[in-house]
């Protein structure tokens, strides 16, 4: 039997070491590809190891990506690396069918992302509520404790800092009254690890007084029991300012 292993990510490295030792208790033949340095975890030479590429792990780990995911200057961070993040991850796709075709196997494993595919489907659930105004269910769709994080300066934008769930439900609340058909919020891309789900999304509506608002978006939002703990939202507060002054 042949059983092909893949593995990306902060798991990258360990979980096709770990998983190698249960197959070799099987005395099963198999591949591992990954991302991240299995030979220095002890692979033996005769598991074969075809390591995918780690740009964009790279890339998280560079100032712009550590901006990105902790603040400070991540909005113009975070539109940097948002144009890198689609090549590499299909580069990372072609690589990794290009190691299954080569390799044949017999059962293909796949680093076990459900939760991540959940939490992708439930941010994209809670970004359908800004179409239909619905902030019963942006609100509903947050525990108890989440934090709405918005860039800029509080003192120069009222949108800008950080918000308590209660807070938030007013800035929804008092958000959809301007509008004359909600909010049209369009994610473009969606990449997880974990509990945190990174959000490119794009808008377009139109205020109550005919203006056009149309704006653009990088959010992280950490998902917990299912629900939205908290988000940290880049986005252009100069457009803001400009729509709804």
């Amino acid at each position: 039997m042949r059983v092909a292993i893949h593995a990306l990510g902060t798991r990258g490295d360990v979980q096709p070491y770990i998983a190698g030792i249960g197959i070799d208790r099987a005395r099963t033949s198999r591949t591992a590809r990954c991302s991240g340095s299995v030979r220095e975890h002890g692979a033996r030479p005769r598991r074969r190891i075809r390591l995918l590429p780690g740009e964009f792990l790279a890339l998280l780990d560079t100032p712009e990506g550590k901006a990105a995911i902790a603040g400070g200057k991540g909005f113009s961070a975070g539109l940097k690396l948002l144009k890198y993040v689609r090549p590499m991850m299909q580069t990372l796709l072609d690589a990794e069918w290009k190691a299954a075709q080569a390799f044949n196997p017999s059962i293909f494993v796949h680093q076990n992302d459900m939760s991540v595919e959940d939490n992708k489907r439930i941010v994209r659930e809670f970004c359908n509520h800004f179409k239909t105004s619905n902030a019963d269910g942006l609100i509903d769709g947050m525990t108890e404790d989440a934090t709405w994080w918005v860039n800029g300066k509080p003192h120069l934008f009222p949108s800008a800092g950080t918000k308590t769930k209660t807070e938030a439900a007013s800035m929804f609340r008092n958000m959809f009254t301007a509008y004359s058909n909600g909010l049209d919020m369009k994610v473009i891309n969606l990449i997880g690890e974990g509990d945190s789900i990174a959000a490119e999304a794009r808008s377009q509506a139109t205020t109550k007084s005919g203006k056009i608002y149309e704006n653009e978006y990088f959010i992280l939002f950490k998902i917990r029991d299912g629900k939205n703990a908290s988000a940290r939202e880049y986005t252009d507060p100069m457009h803001v300012q400009e729509t709804f002054g």
